[in-house]
């Protein structure tokens, strides 16, 4: 028995001096909660000026490092502002940097305005491919990116949203100048009649607005409807 109980007593003074000295072998309170070196670290006060100061100087290459390094609760403002200052400089094929954007920050209040920025930049530009891979039916709420989209179609031969065009052209006596184009290519078709076009102005004028109707030379009418926004349309 000797033989056994031996270990067995080195075990129990093992147990109960780790018992004893438990406090001195626990690590200390604060160890979890101190920076590791590779940790990333929620975005500063300090840093979040400074992105902001950068956006305002247009310091791009500054932005765009404390975007990278951005984390936590307002990240999304410094990301914003990079992608803005790169698509004002006319990047538009940010597809993958967007799409990141958008998924990183679902419920961020600065996507809808992101988006609308780079969707009106990507049809400004007639990038009609990249422009239709991320036009969605939310979109369509905005009159100018909605016009845009019929654009995009058109381009591609397509004339199905004649009807929608229509019926949008009717409802309205004021839109935006990416429709001027849409509405052009309905007059050609013939789609858009000088009846139409004729009662749309007397629409105008009952409605108040400044409404004129100009024939040139060339047999060109332009429509102010209403107040200076300029439409012109080839006449038969």
């Amino acid at each position: 028995m000797r033989p056994l109980l031996f270990p067995l007593v080195l075990i129990l003074a093992l147990l109960t001096a780790g018992s004893l000295y438990a406090e001195e072998w626990a690590p200390p309170d604060d160890l979890l909660s101190t920076p590791q070196p590779n940790q990333a670290q929620p975005l500063s006060d300090e840093n979040l000026l400074r992105a902001y100061h950068a956006w305002q100087a247009g310091n791009l290459p500054l932005l765009d490092a404390l975007a990278e390094a951005a984390r936590g609760p307002l990240a999304d403002y410094p990301r914003y502002w990079a992608l803005e200052r790169h698509l004002e400089q006319g990047t538009t094929y940010m597809v993958p940097d967007m799409q990141n954007f958008f998924r990183d920050y679902p419920n961020s209040t600065l996507v809808p305005l992101l988006r609308h920025q780079w969707l009106s930049l990507l049809g400004q530009n007639q990038n009609w491919k990249t422009f239709e891979a991320q036009f969605t039916s939310e979109d369509r709420q905005h009159a100018n990116l909605l016009c845009y989209h019929w654009q995009a179609l058109f381009a591609g031969q397509d004339e199905s949203f004649f009807d929608d065009a229509l019926h949008y052209w009717h409802s309205t006596s004021s839109w935006p100048s990416t429709c001027d184009p849409v509405f052009r290519q309905m007059v050609a078709a013939h789609r858009i009649t000088p009846t139409d076009l004729w009662n749309a102005m007397r629409q105008a004028l009952a409605d108040g607005c400044d409404a004129v109707a100009l024939v040139n030379m060339d047999g060109i009418l332009t429509c102010q409807i209403p107040m200076s926004r300029l439409f012109t349309i080839q006449c038969w």
